[in-house]
């Protein structure tokens, strides 16, 4: 994908996905640190037993799962029951 990318898309692509690991996980550290030092910040994330879902995730059931996963984590924060989706993405719609 980043030979593609090299070949045919804007210079500044390929270094941006290349990169794209280590500057999630600086922003995911300076996060922590500010949740840290802030009292009134809150991260808010699936319990680390959630399967992660990849960038190009085929199952439409993987998709939906994590986004149910995120969705109840924001509602616990909240003192809120699960919540329940009606989603379906566009790549798996039949009709």
């Amino acid at each position: 994908m980043l030979e593609l990318a090299r070949r045919r898309v804007h210079p500044a692509l390929a270094a941006l996905m290349r990169d794209r690991f280590e500057r999630y996980n600086a922003q995911a550290e300076d996060l922590q640190r500010a949740v840290a030092e802030d009292p009134d910040l809150t991260q808010i994330a699936p319990t680390d037993d959630v399967p992660n879902v990849s960038q190009l995730e085929f199952s439409q059931h993987a998709i939906r799962d994590g986004l149910r996963a995120g969705a109840n984590a924001i509602a616990a924060s909240f003192g809120l029951p699960d919540v329940d989706l009606l989603w379906q993405p566009e790549a798996y719609k039949t009709t």
